[in-house]
């Protein structure tokens, strides 16, 4: 039976790491791919383009003729190959004539649409080749991610150390202007090194989310919103947009293909304009207790490194505070529970 070539695809905090292992040869030369904020913003279009096009598709088979879908496909694949893959890759794949596995920790990027225009076939990877793919784990990435060069390791070593990016998910019910509020001063008093990705009201969904932590890989998760829902197990959520809910099964899909667990913020904000109570909004102060820490729990269950959660009303002011020294402390390597007890006592 014919070996398959392997291509190790290891997206890390900083970059995407890749090797060619060519049957019965030596190991593959290491490279890497560093993403400008430019270049992410692109493939977050890209993939939230694909996934869009698929969902507004009539179910019919598609073919090669133009259309919304097989443009937004070819677009994702030139750009994954053009921009994401080294071009001392690009060369060894297109002199590829065996089978080839796919192994990569980015269960969320098809690979397999690799698409290289200046190919006189004009074809995607998948079609010019026999494809499989091979999921790694947290710890098997890790360990292939160790593998790189000493130099590499540095380099990337550095930037964590000078840079925090931060997910914000902000008012997903669009009645907490509160917590627009919030994040808005939030952001603005954060130190430039901290990456900012912020998704208001209808936006704060899982499709985004799921974009957003696939192409920039956030260090914390910020929930700006009204407190848990409850759904339909009887399992507290966090409401997103849209009616949609977050709990602990989403997260962790969500989560899976992080390259670290992340740190989750939840900051609760009351209805500012009292009305009837949401179906399954908490409204009794032990229950609502209870409650979240049943939802802090599930969340590090879900694959979360810390949960920092309010657990009664704090003025607005003294909140932002806390928040713009908290992530200070975190943008600079302090431990997060060292930081959230100095913040506290701090006058």
């Amino acid at each position: 039976m014919e070996q398959p070539a392997l291509l190790s695809i290891i997206r890390t905090e900083t970059n995407y790491r890749f090797r060619l292992d060519l049957p019965d040869g030596p190991t593959g030369q290491e490279y890497s791919t560093d993403l400008t904020p430019d270049q992410r913003e692109r493939l977050r279009r890209a993939l939230h383009t694909v996934v869009q096009a698929g969902q507004t598709g009539d179910g019919r088979r598609q073919t090669a003729k133009p259309g919304p879908t097989n443009d937004a496909l070819l677009s994702l694949g030139r750009f994954l190959f053009d921009s994401l893959l080294p071009a001392p890759l690009q060369e060894m794949v297109r002199r590829l004539d065996s089978a080839l596995l796919i192994s990569t920790n980015t269960p969320d990027i098809p690979w397999e649409l690799l698409f290289d225009n200046n190919n006189k076939s004009r074809r995607y990877l998948c079609q010019a080749l026999s494809v499989g793919r091979s999921l790694l784990q947290d710890r098997e990435s890790t360990q292939r991610a160790a593998s790189l060069d000493r130099v590499t390791r540095n380099k990337a070593n550095k930037r964590d150390t000078q840079g925090l990016s931060v997910l914000f998910l902000v008012n997903p019910t669009s009645d907490r202007p509160g917590a627009e509020e919030e994040v808005a001063s939030l952001c603005t008093g954060l130190p430039e090194s901290v990456t900012r990705i912020i998704l208001y009201r209808q936006q704060a969904n899982q499709l985004e989310m799921r974009v957003r932590m696939s192409t920039d890989a956030p260090h914390v998760l910020h929930y700006a919103g009204p407190m848990p829902v409850m759904n339909s197990n009887d399992e507290p959520a966090l409401a997103l947009g849209g009616n949609a809910r977050l709990d602990g099964a989403a997260l962790e899909q969500l989560f899976q293909g992080l390259p670290k667990h992340p740190l989750v913020f939840l900051s609760y904000h009351e209805e500012e304009r009292p009305t009837r109570a949401a179906t399954g909004m908490l409204t009794n102060g032990q229950d609502r207790d209870e409650r979240a820490e049943q939802l802090a729990g599930a969340i590090l269950a879900a694959g979360a490194g810390a949960v920092v959660i309010e657990r009664w009303p704090i003025p607005a002011a003294r909140a932002r505070e806390f928040m713009m020294l908290f992530y200070q402390d975190i943008a600079d390597g302090v431990a997060v529970g060292e930081s959230v007890t100095a913040v506290r006592v701090s006058p």
